[in-house]
């Protein structure tokens, strides 16, 4: 379907995150009017469509959560539509900064920034371990996690399961063999199997930190799985503890074990 200029020139203006979602309803609406041509007035009336409506409203929040000063918060696209995510993002995204507030941390971190070890907390939330916010290289992280467990249906042999494994560590002989160990629970050997034999077992929320690029890059390591919100705030509180311990004797977060 064709644009104008006009058209394509407000649909510019809208958050990224909104433009695809927008497109696909106007040109839909227009192919239902028999409509060929996307003008300006077609853009200008997808504002009022309750979706479009709903996604700018979450602009509107996202922006007073990831743009505070002493405070970058990467939030995943979950937050924004994208269906692989476990979790309600905004939920997620809305906890951990109440957490953070609670702490009064990026008062300590303006009080202490002389000793410029952490002059600003890094955060990411990511709906699941695809890791599109980049949570290994944060100082505290929250990654969706959905592990797999075998149900005792019967397998059919078709090895879809270990061709989703992106890691290999599912194999197909007479039985089912998971590494369980290894899992980074992303959950595609469950979409994949057609008969149910593998099936979501433990699913929760795991928490990163120490984090760092620069000269000195280190990945983050898991600091614990939480598999409901109210463990999680509790973790997410003794974590802000130990960063505030770092804040006050000049030490480096990525550092503490």
């Amino acid at each position: 379907m064709k644009w104008t200029v006009e058209a394509n020139n407000q649909i510019g203006a809208f958050p990224y995150f909104i433009r695809f979602t927008a497109r696909k309803l106007i040109e839909e609406k227009n192919r239902e009017n028999n409509k060929f041509l996307v003008e300006i007035e077609d853009v200008l009336k997808i504002k009022e469509n309750e979706s479009i409506k709903n996604l700018l409203n979450i602009d509107y929040e996202l922006n007073n959560i990831e743009y505070k000063q002493n405070l970058s918060m990467n939030i995943c696209g979950g937050i924004r539509g994208c269906r692989r995510t476990f979790f309600d993002d905004m939920e997620i995204a809305k906890l951990f900064y109440r957490v953070l507030e609670e702490s009064n941390i990026l008062r300590t971190i303006e009080e202490t920034r002389e000793t410029r070890r952490n002059s600003s907390i890094k955060a990411a939330i990511s709906g699941c371990p695809n890791s599109c916010s980049r949570p290994q290289v944060q100082d505290i992280s929250i990654v969706g996690y959905k592990k797999p467990k075998l149900t005792g249906q019967e397998c059919i042999k078709c090895g879809k399961c270990e061709k989703e494994c992106v890691l290999d560590l599912i194999t197909v002989n007479e039985n089912i063999n998971i590494n369980i160990e290894e899992c980074i629970g992303c959950g595609k050997c469950i979409s994949a199997c057609p008969t149910g034999s593998i099936d979501k077992g433990e699913e929760g929320y795991k928490v990163l930190v120490g984090g760092r690029l620069g000269k000195d890059p280190k990945l983050a390591r898991i600091y614990e799985e939480f598999t409901n919100l109210e463990d999680l705030e509790n973790g997410l509180e003794e974590v802000l503890k130990k960063f505030k311990y770092c804040l006050e004797n000049g030490v480096r977060f990525s550092d503490i074990r």
